[in-house]
Formats: C-alpha cells, sequence, structure tokens
C-alpha cells in the first residue's frame, strides 16, 4: 500500500496561523505570544487527521532565507508592499520554535536556500529529490546540528 505524501508550505501555514486566529495566545507566564506556533500545529494536526484518508508522510517546506529571491527578480512589485515592522515579522520569528516542534513531532521539513550559480555547475544527484542547496531536516536520521 502506497503512503499519501502531504507536503506543506511552510511560511503560509505559519503566517495565516499568526495572524489567522481571533486572539493572541500567550505562555502561562505572559511573556511570550505563542499565536503563531501554537497555530501552525493546530491546523497541521487538522489537515492531517481531517483532509488525508491515511496516515500520510508529511514534509513541511520553508522557502529559507532568500526564497523569494528569484520571484523578486522577475517581478520588482513581488511582495513591494508588504510593511516588514515587527508586526509582520512575528511568523519569521516564530521560525525556530516551529522548526524545535516538528522536530519533536518526528515531522520531516526542507529549508530551500537560494540556489548559486556553485550549485548549477553540481547538479543534483540522479533520482534525487533536494538540490545541493536545500537543507532537509528529518528528525532521527540526521545529526541536530545544522541552520
Amino acid at each position: 500500500m502506497e503512503v499519501p505524501l502531504l507536503l506543506v508550505d511552510g511560511h503560509n501555514l505559519l503566517y495565516r496561523a499568526t495572524f489567522g486566529f481571533p486572539a493572541p495566545i500567550h505562555s502561562r507566564d505572559k511573556t511570550r505570544e505563542l499565536t503563531g506556533v501554537f497555530g501552525f500545529f493546530a491546523l497541521l494536526r487538522v489537515a492531517i487527521r481531517d483532509e488525508i484518508p491515511d496516515p500520510p508522510e508529511v514534509i513541511v517546506v520553508f522557502d529559507g532565507e532568500y526564497g523569494s529571491a528569484e520571484r523578486k527578480q522577475a517581478d520588482a512589485s513581488y511582495k513591494a508592499n508588504r510593511v516588514t515592522d515587527e508586526t509582520a515579522l512575528k511568523p519569521i520569528h516564530a521560525l525556530p520554535d516551529v522548526k524545535h516542534g516538528l522536530d519533536a513531532y518526528g515531522i520531516a521539513w526542507i529549508d530551500r536556500r537560494r540556489r548559486s550559480r556553485r550549485h548549477d555547475r553540481h547538479p543534483r544527484a540522479p533520482g534525487s529529490r533536494t538540490r545541493a542547496a536545500d537543507h532537509v531536516r528529518r528528525p532521527g536520521l540526521l545529526p541536530a546540528s545544522g541552520p
């Protein structure tokens, strides 16, 4: 039997979780806002439980630091009007906690990085699903170190 695959756009889900909940969620001591982290895992759980009939293999994909650079080069107006104040950066600040939680749950995640010309000279191996510029984190299979 084939296992269904659920690919998740990690930044999109985190953005929706951070700004889509009706009220902020804070830590017990009220020192940290956890809306994005809580919402990310709540929405991911619903997708896994309700959207796919059989338990899927889940891989969460993040764009990486320069993920939209190519899109910005192709279209200068891409995200040009997006505000970059502290509130707008909440999802980015939540990324380390989300990635740590994915590791704790044993859910694989990929951090797509900007592909440089150096990587173009060294293409991926035949049959490989990721480029040399990708960071793949599969709990239990890779060492804990890394970005």
